[in-house]
């Protein structure tokens, strides 16, 4: 992996700074290189018990950095995850240690709080993602409190990048696998919430032409706002050359595919294979072919080329978003010193904003230092940059 070492030096001042109540923590997460630092530092403060590794998102480096210091698992499968993290908690409440916290990315426990909430010594929960968001959102009223960084004005700040990350990766593989650019193509972006509308943005700046779809009507007209042409769905499935699922939920169906322009490229923005009905694409299309990153599918009388089986095309990169992630690892360790501290009453909830602001002081008196390195730009696997 052709990176350079990930450095948070405002998550190290935190931790320094911010003593954590001495608690366990059983962690889900993606496997990518910022997680290092990230487990080095906050285990100065808490008992790291059980790491586990999202399978789409494993990096076997970073797997192999990790192994020697902490209990790392990576599951075969998502429900494969989700066992093994709710029996990780279980045993971390079952021998009478320190308070139990789990963190997570993609809220695959949700379901299991109210059992892990038997237990007084289990504090709660802090997650990642919209999804997992959802997923808690919907267990509704919640036994624990739940610290979800899913909607802060924080992690909007990483959403930017994201979009970013995935401009350039998409314009990468147009470069080294088909011998072409975003430049010469039309790309139908399905989503116009933060990530697509990033996304489309730094499309726009590799003078690609972006196309744009969103379910709600009133982003379809911010984009148009934005300058981008917004025609009917039927008509970006049928002209784009790349679409590209950056709603955070399934835009992308079968019959999409179905009246899609032949030889069209179909990738996801989003977590797991939300964006795309793969399941149904797989079942129903005929495999031609298939090198390990992209999977030419035929229905019917055209060709659709699935990137990365329908996962995000930006963990090839290794997630490469730059400093921000120093943002967002910090408001994460804050978030689980405040589960340790059990002040949060129980429900879904964010971190106070006036912590939230000041995670963002510190991080811009340590970038703004050298405010070049807070939009740096980070080598790829391959070579591009982020």
């Amino acid at each position: 992996m052709n990176q350079r070492a990930v450095e948070l030096p405002v998550l190290e001042q935190h931790v320094a700074s911010h003593p954590c109540n001495r608690v366990r923590v059983v962690l889900v997460a993606h496997l990518l290189p910022p997680l290092v630092p990230f487990l080095r530092a906050v285990s100065k403060q808490v008992d790291v018990c059980r790491v586990l590794g999202v399978p789409y998102s494993n990096l076997p480096d970073v797997h192999a950095a990790l192994d020697d210091e902490f209990d790392v698992e990576r599951p075969s499968s998502l429900d494969a995850l989700r066992r093994e993290a709710v029996a990780a908690v279980e045993r971390a409440l079952g021998d009478h240690g320190p308070p139990v916290v789990l963190v997570e990315v993609g809220g695959y426990c949700a379901a299991d709080l109210p059992r892990f909430a038997t237990n007084c010594r289990f504090l709660g929960a802090v997650e990642h993602t919209k999804q997992g968001h959802w997923r808690y959102a919907a267990q509704e009223p919640l036994p624990r409190p739940v610290l979800s960084i899913a909607d802060s004005r924080l992690k909007r700040l990483e959403n930017q990048q994201v979009g970013r990350s995935l401009a350039y990766t998409l314009d990468d593989y147009l470069r080294t696998r088909c011998n072409t650019k975003a430049s010469d193509v039309r790309v139908g972006v399905l989503g116009y919430g933060e990530v697509g509308a990033a996304a489309a943005r730094f499309l726009r700046k590799l003078d690609a032409e972006v196309w744009v779809h969103d379910s709600s009507a009133i982003k379809r007209a911010e984009a148009m706002l934005d300058g981008f042409q917004a025609p009917p769905r039927t008509e970006l499935f049928a002209r784009c050359q790349v679409l590209l699922g950056a709603s955070g939920s399934r835009s992308i169906a079968l019959e999409d595919l179905c009246a899609a322009r032949d030889g069209a490229i179909v990738a996801s923005g989003s977590s797991k294979q939300v964006e795309i009905d793969v399941a149904e694409l797989h079942e129903h299309g005929e495999l031609v072919a298939d090198d390990g990153e992209t999977r030419a599918l035929r229905l019917g009388d055209r060709t659709v080329y699935l990137l990365r089986d329908g996962q995000p095309i930006n963990f090839h990169a290794g997630n490469a978003l730059g400093p921000v992630v120093d943002l967002i690892y910090t408001e994460l360790y804050r978030c689980l010193q405040e589960l340790a501290s059990g002040r949060p009453a129980a429900g879904l909830q964010e971190l106070p904003a006036r912590d939230q602001e000041e995670v963002a002081a510190h991080w811009c008196a340590t970038y703004g230092e050298n405010q070049t390195d807070a939009s740096a730009s980070i080598p790829l696997e391959d070579g591009a940059s982020v």
